[in-house]
């Protein structure tokens, strides 16, 4: 990389490649000295405001302080809040930055990159959430990639994945660390290995694998079940090809979960009449501030299905149309947008607002661990509070809503 080139991302780099820049490639980027106050805290990683006892500590210090990682687009801080903060609490004019080219997604991935593994940091809770603005902004990126990034563990990344797959793109593959494109599901490599294998039984597990697109690994795996006289599919993938083609939606794990038959959803197959699907396969629905206004709400499955639209209006509804409830990715993405509003960051009323989002974010992560958490003699009146900030929170969004288009505010 010459000395005048900056490094960028686009949306097929691999994470190893936003690894490599935050471990060498940014190195080489000259250090440039730009006035204090140009430089911009529009975002951060962490879900708690910077720790001023630390930025005290770094202002304190003798020890000179590593350059600043900088978006040069729209100057925005990507590594070093703060020490920028102690620049300013020290009252330098000039600050020490490394500049770095890209779009307006890209400083996000590289502030989590960096952070995970330089100067102050970030928790458990920070990553998770980190985690999940990278199925944002790179939802074709693997478990295993997203994990290299975010510092958490691939296991940890797919169960934070599957609490947001109910509305992720539908995407068939996925990128790995080391940029390869792969299937998320083997099913159709295997059918096409089971088809190649009666049509040439002498080939090799590697040809057989190249054609059908599948690692030899499971080709062997294919001709194995076919020699007993088996599907080549193992049961959890029937069933999920069944439910697909019969209208069974599919929770983790391949749970049927809500059964779809001329567009109306219904309850999973065998759950007895009475029993709620949650209580049938282990799953909550997905919650919706709606559902205590007086709306007919379905569960929404945890599944890359579409979500279901309300079978009509609540009393507070101010639209002229049935109204579906936004799923996880789409409350993250308006969030983080409010998150980054400056006529919000910049005022005590605003950042109080901002405060409050991010503890009702906080419900949406860890709902199933907040239930199991609870003392069982405090559910109920928890349960009691929880439907009536539901009704609360309602009447909120129709204020806002109304007050969006110019109607008074009772």
């Amino acid at each position: 990389m010459g000395t005048n080139e900056q490094p960028q991302l686009n949306d097929g780099e691999s994470s190893d490649y936003l690894i490599r820049l935050r471990d060498s490639e940014l190195e080489s980027v000259p250090v440039e000295l730009v006035p204090t106050s140009k430089l911009i805290v529009a975002y951060t990683p962490r879900i708690a405001s910077e720790d001023e006892e630390y930025v005290r500590i770094l202002a304190e210090s003798v020890t000179p302080r590593p350059p600043i990682l900088v978006h040069r687009p729209t100057m925005t801080v990507i590594d070093g809040v703060h020490r920028l903060k102690a620049a300013r609490y020290r009252s330098e004019e000039l600050t020490a930055v490394r500049f770095f080219d890209g779009s307006v997604q890209d400083p996000h991935l590289l502030a989590v990159a960096t952070n995970v593994t330089h100067g102050r940091s970030l928790s458990v809770a920070d990553r998770a959430v980190a985690a999940e603005r990278i199925f944002v902004a790179r939802p074709q990126w693997s478990d295993r990639a997203v994990a290299a990034v975010a510092g958490l563990s691939a296991k940890k990344v797919a169960q934070i994945r599957r609490g947001f797959s109910a509305h992720a793109p539908e995407l068939g593959h996925r990128i790995g660390r080391d940029g390869r494109t792969r299937p998320v599901s083997s099913a159709q490599g295997r059918k096409l290995a089971s088809e190649l294998i009666r049509q040439d039984p002498g080939a090799s597990l590697r040809q057989i694998a190249r054609r059908a697109g599948i690692s030899p690994a499971t080709v062997a795996d294919v001709r194995e079940r076919m020699s007993r006289g088996e599907d080549p599919l193992p049961p959890r993938q029937r069933l999920t090809a069944a439910g697909q083609l019969d209208g069974t939606v599919e929770g983790p794990g391949g749970t049927p979960m809500v059964s779809i038959v001329d567009g109306a959803p219904g309850p999973p197959r065998g759950t007895a009449v009475g029993v709620r699907p949650e209580e049938a396969t282990g799953v909550a629905p997905t919650p919706c501030a709606e559902a205590s206004a007086g709306t007919s709400v379905r569960p929404i499955p945890q599944t890359g299905a579409k979500p279901l639209l309300h079978s009509s209006a609540g009393p507070h509804s101010l639209g002229n149309g049935p109204r579906r409830c936004k799923g996880p990715f789409e409350l993250l993405a308006i969030f983080d947008s409010l998150r980054r509003d400056p006529s919000l960051r910049l005022n005590e009323a605003g950042r109080n607002v901002l405060r409050m989002l991010d503890a009702c974010a906080s419900v949406v992560r860890d709902r199933r661990q907040i239930v199991d958490t609870v003392p069982a003699h405090c559910k109920e009146p928890m349960s009691q509070l929880a439907d009536g900030y539901a009704e609360i929170w309602q009447l909120l969004a129709d204020d806002l809503r109304r007050d969006g288009i110019g109607a008074p505010i009772w």
